[in-house]
């Protein structure tokens, strides 16, 4: 009796743990990053920047681990949002488009960005240190459409799971839904690395100009 209550205890655990690993969460994003330390003076032109629209509106699914809750987020919108912002906080005006404009240009640059993918290192076990990077190429192309930069980033971020987090992965009986704030903060700060990285590269070109 006792060996069949136990057997109908563990298919019922078993039903849970597939019923839970079956929940997809969203991830909030930022999409509004602050500049650190903005120009005082704009830089006089008209730029364009110009994002694929299925980068621009590419949705990241991510499973931690077996019995991990799915997770989604917004990684387009974070990236095409962030980087408008943030060159409308550099230029004198900035747009957005999904593809360049065809016949003569009326911007004085265009601002190509190209994500490429994103890796995650979760670590051997639930306290492990986590490592995202985010790959997005940048280009600057002048009114003519020359290429006349190119910068490739590595947007980087590391953080660590507090212990309740940690304790959500091993029990599945505790919401893993408490690492979604982390997971999320992650990924803000991993654009916001590739960003700076731009933003540094683009600010220096029109320096020396």
């Amino acid at each position: 009796m006792n060996h069949q209550r136990l057997k109908i205890l563990w298919l019922g655990f078993l039903c849970i743990l597939i019923l839970m690993a079956g929940c997809t969460r969203h991830i909030q994003v930022s999409i509004n990053m602050q500049m650190q330390n903005p120009p005082e003076k704009k830089i006089g032109y008209k730029v364009l920047v110009v994002m694929p629209k299925e980068q621009a509106e590419q949705v990241i699914l991510e499973k931690p681990g077996a019995l991990s809750d799915n997770f989604s987020f917004e990684a387009g919108k974070s990236i095409s949002v962030n980087l408008l912002n943030m060159m409308k906080t550099i230029f004198k005006e900035a747009d957005f488009a999904h593809e360049l404009p065809a016949g003569a240009a009326e911007y004085d640059y265009f601002i190509l960005a190209n994500y490429k993918k994103y890796n995650i290192e979760w670590g051997s076990t639930a306290f492990s240190a986590i490592n995202m990077n985010v790959y997005i190429d940048y280009d600057l192309l002048n009114a003519k459409k020359v290429k006349v930069l190119s910068v490739a980033t590595d947007g980087s971020s590391t953080w660590r799971r507090s212990g309740g987090e940690a304790v959500a992965l091993i029990n599945p009986f505790v919401s893993i839904g408490i690492t979604k704030s982390a997971l999320g903060e992650a990924w803000d700060r991993a654009v916001a690395n590739s960003l700076s990285q731009w933003v540094t590269q683009l600010q220096g070109y029109f320096k020396n100009r």
